[in-house]
């Protein structure tokens, strides 16, 4: 980077000696005159290594080795950025792997807290029914009648359970109609979608001054309001019915509340701060009042394009960025303090530079509160003032290397995050998919049990139907003739009890 900096600088200054343009009127300095020296040179040759260039009126060899420094100049630049940036991703990445472990570990306490949970339900559940057992066999529950007697119980139980779970079932078909789980609902979600899409481009018609100037339009545009705030609030009406009131005050649910003012106080504010009959807006009527009611309108208006992020096509994506955020945010608390430290230190010397020597930018850095704002812009690598004392141009060749380092830390912590984010859900991703198709195997099995338990129960109540007359049981209502009689050597115990 320094040899192609000092390179970059000489071919400028041989180029630009006798160069006597000016940028434009106000400047006050020529081209001979800011590379009067190589010295001189290397600050604007360095902005320009950096990818600015506030001076442009170059002869035409500088103009080409321009093109050359500009491409080789980024790549440099790229390549000290992204030295920067490794270093504080490596740093992070070992925190990382262990916060991957820790997940996994969670991943894997959780799930055996669920077995565990499962086993736990299975077994009362197997306990009641033995119990039930238990109680038919000590009243005599037993022989031909018992499983009448087992079916009608199952049916009873399975009776009082359903009634509870009616409403709950009608809530989740509402809530697979919200998250689009069924055609119904894609269509009806679908075309609030539509609905926030056409509202997103009334509110930019209506700023158009000839929209509001002509009446015909204005009215339209009211009209096309009205309309959408009409299924903005059946669309609202319709979330807090099916998620329930707790998800009342939920970030995505206040801003929908809010997104609902618009359109109520546009009707209050066309019917009392304007002439309907004559059909002009009263301007020169409209007091304090009027004109804050019609900014909330306004930024109520802008509001709305926020609600695009709840759509399923980008909730995933804002929900990653937020993790992705909120992790970076732990690690970004060096590089904010060592840029506040850079941001204020060169400020206080850029105004002790350039007011103390009368340098060329005293006027705009006379002020630490306004060396303040111009050093922020130069941070960014923005020079919007090219033209410093003697000083004042090392304190920019400073920035411009300093610059970068304080910009790629920042670049690399975030990029990091997002990785780091990125590879966490996948793995969730995968794991959330292997679940899926192990519980779509036990559900097969368990149909296939399922139906092999039901066929054995029906041919033993067959057998039991089949054998209880002879035995003096009560037969069947179903059994026409008696089966033949047993052979005497089978006791009726054992029959009883198979």
């Amino acid at each position: 980077m320094v040899s192609l900096w000092m390179i970059y600088a000489t071919l400028l200054h041989q180029f630009e000696f006798n160069n006597s343009a000016v940028q434009d009127d106000s400047d006050t300095l020529s081209m001979n005159g800011r590379y009067d020296d190589i010295f001189s040179a290397l600050q604007y040759s360095i902005v320009h290594l950096t990818g600015d260039f506030q001076i442009t009126v170059y002869t035409v060899p500088s103009i080409i080795v321009h093109l050359f420094g500009i491409v080789l100049g980024m790549c440099t630049i790229a390549s000290f950025t992204g030295i920067f940036s490794a270093a504080f991703i490596d740093y992070c990445a070992a925190d990382r792997v262990y916060e991957l472990q820790e997940a996994a570990r969670k991943r894997l306490f959780d799930a055996t807290s669920a077995v565990i949970r499962i086993q736990a339900k299975f077994r009362s559940l197997r306990r009641k029914r033995e119990h039930r057992r238990t109680e038919r066999a000590k009243f005599g529950k037993t022989g031909p009648g018992a499983h009448e007697d087992k079916g009608h119980l199952e049916f009873l139980e399975e009776a009082a359970v359903a009634k509870p779970l009616e409403k709950k079932d009608a809530r989740a078909a509402f809530n697979d109609l919200l998250d689009r789980k069924n055609t119904q609902g894609v269509i009806i979600m679908n075309l609030f979608d539509v609905v926030l899409l056409v509202n997103i481009l009334n509110t930019m018609a209506s700023t158009i001054p000839e929209v509001d100037a002509n009446e015909t339009a204005s009215e339209t545009v009211f009209c096309i309001e009205m309309g959408c705030t009409f299924f903005f609030i059946l669309q609202y009406v319709m979330v807090i019915s099916g998620r329930g009131l707790g998800d009342l005050f939920k970030p995505m649910r206040i801003l929908d509340f809010v997104c609902l003012t618009p359109g109520l106080l546009l009707v209050y504010f066309k019917h009392i701060f304007y002439n309907q009959s004559a059909g002009q807006a009263l301007h020169h009527q409209l007091d304090y009042q009027s004109q804050v009611i019609e900014n909330i309108i306004e930024v109520s208006m802008l509001l709305r394009v926020l609600r695009l992020l709840d759509h399923p096509a980008l909730r995933r994506t804002m929900m990653l960025l937020t993790r992705a955020s909120a992790r970076a945010f732990g690690n970004l608390g060096v590089p904010l303090c060592f840029s506040l430290y850079v941001w204020v230190i060169s400020a206080g010397i850029f105004t002790w530079t350039e007011t103390y020597t009368d340098g060329l930018a005293q006027k705009e850095l006379s002020s630490i509160p306004s060396s303040m704002y111009w050093t922020s812009i130069f941070l960014v690598g923005e020079w919007s003032l090219i033209d410093f004392s003697g000083a004042g141009s090392i304190l920019c060749i400073f920035f411009c290397i300093f610059g970068i380092m304080v910009f790629a830390i920042p670049v690399g912590v975030i990029g990091e995050a997002m990785h780091s984010t990125i590879v966490q859900v996948t793995q969730e991703n995968t794991k959330m998919q292997d679940l899926k198709k192990m519980t779509t195997k036990l559900e097969k099995l368990s149909m296939i049990r399922r139906g092999s338990r039901k066929s054995r129960v029906k041919n033993q109540d067959e057998v039991v139907r089949a054998v209880a007359p002879s035995w003096g049981g009560v037969a069947s209502a179903s059994v026409e003739a008696p089966p033949p009689a047993p052979s005497p050597t089978e006791p009726p115990d054992e029959i009883v009890e198979f």
